[in-house]
């Protein structure tokens, strides 16, 4: 108010803008975005609202803060017992951890703090903490659950720890994330008890590489996600859909070809069993094949999945290369739990051909076979047509053939 005035402002003017000034310390939240440490003190220091909604902080990426000062501010900010806390630093390289305050009466926490680590205090703890978002920090996660006996939703985007044991254990807990890239290298032993938890993801990135399909391929990821599944193709019907499935086990691979680095001692079958989860149905494929053909290592990833139960790839290549191996059209593998197959941005090329007829030969209980054509196919293309024809030959399966989301075909 005072800068919109040309003139010395009149004393009444001067006065509303003092009792301004002094209103925010009474607000029930404050968001402290693009500070500086100094201003940020004095400023905590005026605050004498107990227990506000949200105390949201988030310095210049430029600052990075020492131990101590990150240590007093964690200490202000539970001293203020806010509902739901936010805070944003770049710690810099810190030797030593630093040890959390007790948050008796947060429910919600969210620490970005680059390259921090901490430990828990002597005494205490997060009696009714029930949402912690985690990123980039390392603490202890069997050190800290058992204090948090309140907590439904577990979020870590990016897990970075020394540790080869990963233990979580919350009775609570019913959404869960984790990215891990640390334990890349690591044999990282899994403990995992949560038996209400309802949406859980997992991935860890991988360096497994092999030359035994006339290519190289790098596995770079595997994710799992326990999740509710509905026809990506048809939009119009997922939200419905959504509301109806049940939720089921997710196991997703991200494949690339000619990847020069990677790890050749490490194989796909070791990287897929050492991520220690079981308990998946379908099977989700994200290859970048950059031209090259896919049948052969998809079918050796079915052999390595045998027990799934829907198979979902998404994109396509071309053929006329040393990777298009003819052995693996004759091929067989038991695939005697597979009842589902999408694939998207089909083109209706030979060998994409030749591996939907594998499936369809090896799969003895499938159930539907769900296409979606690439752009550059249209619905009068022969293509579609020489699809049909084989479905033909298998009246037990259900089909659905899309093309740019419209469904053109339909058996049921």
């Amino acid at each position: 108010m005072a800068r919109r005035t040309t003139s010395a402002p009149s004393p009444a003017l001067a006065a509303l803008v003092r009792r301004w000034r002094g209103l925010w310390v009474h607000l029930p939240a404050f968001t402290f975005h693009r500070i500086t440490p100094g201003p940020l003190d004095a400023a905590l220091v005026l605050v004498n609202r107990p227990a506000p909604s949200l105390l949201d902080i988030h310095f210049f990426n430029h600052h990075e803060l020492e131990p101590t000062l990150i240590s007093s501010l964690l200490g202000a900010a539970a001293a203020l017992a806010p509902a739901e806390l936010a805070l944003h630093v770049i710690g810099g390289i810190l030797r030593s951890p630093i040890q959390l305050p007790c948050f008796d009466r947060t429910t919600s926490i969210k620490l970005d703090l680059y390259f921090v680590g901490f430990t828990l205090p002597p005494a205490g703890g997060f009696p009714v903490l029930e949402s912690l978002d985690l990123e980039n920090g390392r603490i202890d996660l069997s050190d800290l659950l058992p204090h948090s006996p309140c907590l439904q939703k577990l979020l870590i985007p990016f897990w970075n720890s020394d540790s080869i044991v990963l233990e979580i254990v919350a009775p609570a807990l019913k959404r869960s994330y984790m990215d891990a890239h640390s334990v890349i290298d690591k044999d990282c032993n899994v403990v995992f008890a949560a038996p209400a938890v309802e949406d859980l993801t997992w991935k860890r990135e991988c360096k497994a590489l092999t030359y035994r399909f006339g290519v190289i391929w790098r596995l770079w990821s595997l994710t799992f996600e326990h999740t509710q599944l509905a026809n990506d193709m048809d939009s119009q019907s997922v939200s419905l859909q959504s509301q109806h499935c049940p939720r089921v086990g997710v196991l997703s691979l991200s494949l690339e070809t000619n990847v020069l680095s990677g790890d050749v001692s490490k194989t796909f079958e070791q990287e897929i069993y050492r991520f220690q989860v079981t308990d998946y149905s379908v099977l989700e494929l994200d290859l970048i094949q950059q031209g090259h053909v896919y049948g052969a290592i998809v079918l050796h990833l079915l052999g390595l999945c045998t027990s799934i139960q829907r198979l979902k790839r998404g994109d396509s290549c071309y053929a006329n290369c040393r990777c298009d191996q003819p052995d693996w059209r004759s091929q067989s593998i038991s695939l005697i739990d597979l009842k589902e197959v999408e694939i998207y941005r089909f083109r209706g090329q030979d060998h994409e051909v030749d591996f939907l007829k594998a499936l369809l030969r090896c799969a003895t209980v499938l159930e539907r076979v769900t296409l979606g054509f690439s752009r550059k196919v249209s619905s009068s293309d022969s293509a579609c047509m020489k699809i049909v024809g084989i479905l033909e030959d298998y009246p037990s399966v259900k089909c659905n053939i899309y093309q740019y989301g419209k469904l053109i075909f339909m058996r049921e």
